[in-house]
């Protein structure tokens, strides 16, 4: 008798749970579809946003000048920064300077070789 019993109450529980997925499953469909249409909208629109780099100018021109520096080393360091950001621009990134932005995540900010090395070497220095 009580395997029968434990029949009868297992296809109980059974039939409930056929009749929460029956009940149930539009719901989840809709929230999974909703959900979707979010996400392919807000992809699509951060794929129309541009790309930002943000430069330390400053930092980037005086990487490269060492103290002594002559006003033509100077023109040729703003000049390389210049056409750094010429090249962000033609790759199609807007190009910041930090002097003008308040706050950006790391990962936005362009470096130039010099700027890498000197912070390498000042990094070294705080060992």
């Amino acid at each position: 008798m009580s395997i029968e019993m434990s029949k009868t109450q297992g296809s109980v529980s059974w039939g409930a749970v056929r009749w929460a997925v029956v009940l149930g499953w539009p719901v989840v469909v809709a929230a999974v579809a909703l959900r979707l249409a979010g996400l392919t909208g807000l992809s699509e629109e951060l794929a129309e946003r541009p790309r930002i780099a943000v430069m330390d100018v400053q930092a980037a021109v005086q990487a490269s000048l060492r103290p002594g520096s002559t006003d033509k080393e100077l023109q040729d360091a703003v000049a390389r920064v210049q056409d750094a950001a010429r090249r962000l621009r033609s790759a199609g990134y807007v190009v910041l300077d930090t002097s003008y932005v308040y706050a950006f995540p790391g990962e936005y900010e362009a470096r130039l070789p010099e700027q890498e090395k000197a912070a390498g070497s000042a990094h070294e220095q705080h060992r």
